[in-house]
C-alpha cells in the first residue's frame, strides 16, 4: 500500500509528533482546502499573473526569434528553447500546481497526477541543460578557431538531446506517480490524493537535485567564470577597433547569460530544498502543516516566477531584437489589416504600374503630333 504524502502522516510516530494527537489529523483531513481564504485568494492572483505573463512573454519571444532567422545565431535558438521550456512550464505546470495547493484531495484525476510533475521536471531539466549548452557553445567561441561554433546542425542535434535526457530524467514521475484512494478509519471515508509510491524515491530526490540542479549549475558557473576572466582581465594588448567591438559584444552577451543562469539558480533553490526538507528531514506535524500551507505554495510561485523573466532579460540586453519586435508589432497590429491578400497583391501592382506606362505612353505620342502641326 502507498504511503501517505509527507504533510499527511495520519499515524505519526512519537519521536517527530510527540504533541500531535489523531484530532489534529482528523480535522486536517476532513478540511476541504489546505490553505485559507486569505491564502487562496493571494496565490491565485499571484498564480495568475505568473501564468499570464510566462504565456505572452515567451509566445511573444519564440514568435520574434522564428520570424527573424536571418539574424540570429546559435546563442539564439538555444534561447528559443529556454523559451519553449518556459512556455510549457506556463501552460501546463503553472494552473494544476495552483489547484494542487488549495485542494486537500486531488482534483485532476490519475492522468493529471502523472503528467504535471513530469512535464514540469521535463521543462526544467531542458532549461537547465540548455544552460549548460549555451555555456558550452560560447566557451568554443571564445578559445577555439574563429567560426567553431555550433552550427545549425549540431544546435538541431544538441537541442534533441537535451529533450531526450530531461524526458529519461523524468520518466519516474510519469511511472510511479498516481491516484490512489485512502481509508480514514475515524473519518469513515476515503480521500483520494496524488503520490509517488516507489522504493527508491528519496534516493530519486537527491538524483534530481545533482542532476538536474547541481552539476549543471556548477559546470555552467565554472565555465563563466573562466569567460569573465578572459574578457575582461587578459585582454590581448594592440587590439583593433573591431576585435573591441566585437569583444564588448561578447561581454554584453555574457552578462545577459550570467543573470539568466543567476535567476535560475536563485529561483529554483528554495523549491529543490523543500523537496529535500521533506524526504529526508523529520518534521513535526506543525512543521508539516507550514510547509504545506506558506512554505511549498510560495517556493514553487518562486521558481515559476523564473519562467516569465527570462524573456524580459533577454530582451532588455539585446536592444536590436527589441527594435525588431516593436517594429514586427507595429506592421502586424497596424499594417497587417491595410494589405491586399499575398498572391494578388503581385499581379495588382503590375497591373497598375503597366496601365500607368500605357498613359504615359499616349501622352508623349499625343505631344508630339502637336509638335508636328507647329
Amino acid at each position: 500500500m502507498a504511503n501517505l504524502p509527507s504533510w499527511i502522516n495520519f499515524y505519526p510516530d512519537n519521536s517527530t509528533a510527540t504533541n500531535s494527537t489523531t484530532s489534529d489529523y482528523d480535522e486536517l483531513l476532513s478540511l476541504k482546502y489546505k490553505i485559507g481564504v486569505v491564502m487562496i485568494v493571494i496565490c491565485g492572483l499571484c498564480y495568475v499573473v505568473i501564468c499570464l505573463m510566462c504565456i505572452v512573454f515567451n509566445g511573444l519571444l519564440c514568435w520574434l526569434i522564428w520570424k527573424t532567422p536571418e539574424e540570429h545565431k546559435s546563442t539564439d535558438y538555444f534561447i528559443l528553447n529556454l523559451a519553449i521550456s518556459d512556455l510549457l512550464v506556463g501552460i501546463f505546470c503553472i494552473p494544476f500546481t495552483l489547484i494542487n495547493h488549495i485542494y486537500t484531495e486531488n482534483q485532476l484525476g490519475d492522468v493529471m497526477c502523472k503528467m504535471t510533475p513530469f512535464i514540469q521536471g521535463t521543462a526544467v531539466g531542458s532549461s537547465v541543460f540548455t544552460l549548460a549548452a549555451v555555456a558550452v557553445d560560447r566557451c568554443r567561441m571564445l578559445f577555439s578557431a574563429p567560426g567553431s561554433h555550433f552550427t545549425g546542425r549540431q544546435v538541431a542535434v544538441t537541442v534533441g538531446t537535451i529533450w531526450v535526457a530531461s524526458t529519461a530524467t523524468m520518466l519516474p514521475q510519469a511511472l510511479y506517480r498516481h491516484e490512489t484512494a485512502f481509508f480514514i478509519p475515524p473519518l469513515g471515508r476515503s480521500i483520494s490524493l496524488c503520490v509517488e509510491d516507489w522504493p527508491l524515491i528519496q534516493l530519486y530526490t537527491l538524483l534530481l537535485f545533482v542532476i538536474c540542479y547541481l552539476v549543471p549549475l556548477l559546470v555552467t558557473g565554472g565555465l563563466y567564470i573562466t569567460i569573465c576572466i578572459h574578457l575582461w582581465y587578459k585582454r590581448p594588448p594592440g587590439e583593433d577597433d573591431a576585435a573591441r567591438q566585437k569583444t564588448q559584444k561578447m561581454k554584453q552577451v555574457i552578462k545577459m547569460l550570467i543573470t539568466i543562469v543567476a535567476m535560475f539558480a536563485l529561483s529554483w533553490l528554495p523549491l529543490y530544498a523543500c523537496w529535500i526538507l521533506e524526504d529526508f528531514g523529520r518534521l513535526a506535524f506543525g512543521e508539516r502543516v507550514i510547509m504545506m500551507s506558506y512554505v511549498n505554495p510560495i517556493a514553487h510561485l518562486l521558481a515559476f516566477s523564473n519562467s516569465c523573466v527570462n524573456p524580459v532579460v533577454f530582451v532588455y540586453f539585446r536592444p536590436q531584437l527589441r527594435r525588431e519586435g516593436c517594429q514586427a508589432l507595429y506592421a502586424w497590429c497596424v499594417c497587417g489589416t491595410k494589405r491586399h491578400p499575398g498572391p494578388a497583391q503581385p499581379a495588382a501592382q503590375r497591373q497598375v504600374a503597366m496601365q500607368a506606362l500605357r498613359q504615359d505612353a499616349m501622352r508623349q505620342h499625343r505631344k508630339l503630333q502637336r509638335l508636328q502641326y507647329v
